[in-house]
């Protein structure tokens, strides 16, 4: 399940992965296209983050960000 805007809280730390494009079909994040790591600092707004859940099916629509 894809969450947005910090709900899973604030990191303190920089490092960040970016322009993940993932299909559904990967065992882990790294293995999904993305632009490599960064070191600069974003915005709130542009956080993301995963939660795993078992159980969960794969669902085909795109979410956008605004």
């Amino acid at each position: 399940m894809a969450t947005r805007h910090s709900v899973l809280g604030s990191t303190t730390t920089r490092m960040k992965l970016h322009d993940i494009d993932c299909t559904g079909e990967e065992t882990s994040l790294l293995q999904c296209v993305n632009s490599g790591w960064s070191n600069e600092i974003c915005h709130s707004t542009e956080d993301a983050g995963v939660k795993c859940i078992e159980g969960m099916y794969h669902n085909s629509q795109v979410y956008e960000t605004m």
